[in-house]
């Protein structure tokens, strides 16, 4: 974590802000990850082919409102109605 900011003849001062810089370093870094799972990773809620398609082309935001009416779509009661010869 320290490397290239140190050497034999550093001070107690510049140790300490080269280890707060590391430190902030560190910080941003786990950020950064934490922002590109969130934003990146693709949970898939279904297996339909129809939300696969839709993560390759919609925006994360977009993304997520589909998935949430998908879902919503499969407490949708559906029954056949029959008229005559026609279904």
């Amino acid at each position: 974590m320290m490397k290239g900011y140190l050497d034999a003849s550093t001070s107690l001062v510049s140790f300490i802000t080269a280890f707060q810089s590391a430190l902030d370093a560190q910080n941003e870094k786990t950020e950064f990850r934490v922002y590109q799972q969130n934003n990146f990773n693709i949970l898939y809620k279904t297996s339909s082919p129809f939300e696969r398609q839709s993560a390759s082309i919609l925006t994360t935001f977009s993304l997520k409102k589909t998935q949430e009416q998908l879902m919503q779509s499969f407490m949708y009661k559906c029954k056949k109605l029959f008229q005559g010869n026609i279904f």
